[in-house]
């Protein structure tokens, strides 16, 4: 739910701005979501945060640094209750109406998120061995259309879902540029 996603960013730098008064709720929630990243290791170069929802044209955040927050939630002690947050593809929210036919149907579960000239899926599916995998992908085209865009995510994650590959390790950050 973006509308509480935007409360929960600013409620992070609401419980700062006591003990630092004199900064804006926002700044305090984005210092609070980048020393977040740095106890995780997760790089925050490049992130730009706006209003926490992600629902803005100005924030920015790279595929890996969102794989790697699913990955810190994922190992979490709260890592129940975020997995039940997130909707059930083919049962509700955003995913209700996708990927019916397919067996990553009623397995795997995803946050979505459009803008225009954006569309991007993130969320865990099981692979053909049952290993939950990280599904991360964000189209950022011109042009890009709900109708021709949402099948190339949903054949990401059924991809995914299908393969049965190794295990892979985790991607280090500094090979990747």
């Amino acid at each position: 739910d973006n509308a509480w996603t935007r409360v929960l960013y600013l409620e992070l730098g609401a419980a700062r701005s006591a003990a630092e008064p004199g900064r804006q709720t926002a700044e305090l929630a984005a210092q609070t979501v980048r020393e977040w990243f740095a106890e995780q290791g997760i790089s925050s170069e490049g992130l730009a945060m706006d209003n926490g929802s992600g629902l803005s044209r100005t924030e920015r955040i790279t595929p890996l640094q969102l794989a790697s927050v699913l990955r810190a939630a994922s190992q979490s002690r709260w890592a129940p209750e975020f997995m039940a947050s997130l909707p059930i593809i083919g049962v509700d929210g955003a995913m209700r109406l996708r990927l019916h036919q397919t067996a990553a149907a009623q397995r795997g579960r995803f946050k979505t998120g459009s803008l225009r000239n954006a569309l991007s899926v993130a969320g865990f599916v099981p692979d053909a061995n049952n290993q939950l995998c990280i599904v991360v992908a964000i189209l950022n085209v011109d042009d890009i259309s709900g109708a021709v865009g949402r099948p190339i995510l949903d054949a990401v994650i059924d991809a995914v879902q299908n393969s049965g590959a190794a295990a892979v390790t985790w991607p280090d950050p500094q090979n990747l540029y």
